[in-house]
């Protein structure tokens, strides 16, 4: 994994813009990569092989979800000490199963505040 690299992706354009600032702000070193697209989100993990990604569950026009993405990766050895969290804007029963899955680092909540799901990233970081 690359620890200069981290990958933000999801629907929430407003949201990752605000997240990836408050990376680059407290992290200038590292180089942070956004993807609206669900398999953008996919290459650019391929691609880049960030030390951390953090997807939202929801990806606009396309059949992908974050955790799927992530559940992919997973299964190839380039990607299995990649810190993986994934955002999701319920937290209804099926986002509450998703959080047992061993393919996933951390599953935040969206009706969190935007400091207290920045401070569970940096932990990653």
């Amino acid at each position: 994994m690359n620890d200069e690299y981290i990958l933000l992706g999801g629907g929430d354009l407003q949201f990752l813009n605000l997240l990836s600032s408050k990376i680059q702000k407290d992290f200038v070193t590292k180089e942070v990569y956004t993807a609206n697209e669900a398999f953008d989100a996919f290459y650019k993990i391929q691609s880049k092989q960030p030390k951390v990604a953090v997807l939202e569950m929801i990806f606009p026009q396309w059949d992908w979800n974050g955790h799927l993405i992530f559940r992919l990766l997973k299964k190839d050895k380039r990607f299995k000490d990649m810190k993986t969290i994934l955002i999701t804007d319920t937290l209804d029963k099926k986002a509450q199963e998703i959080a047992k899955d061993k393919d996933i680092d951390k599953v935040l909540f969206k009706i969190y505040n935007m400091d207290y799901v920045f401070e569970e990233i940096k932990k990653f970081i």
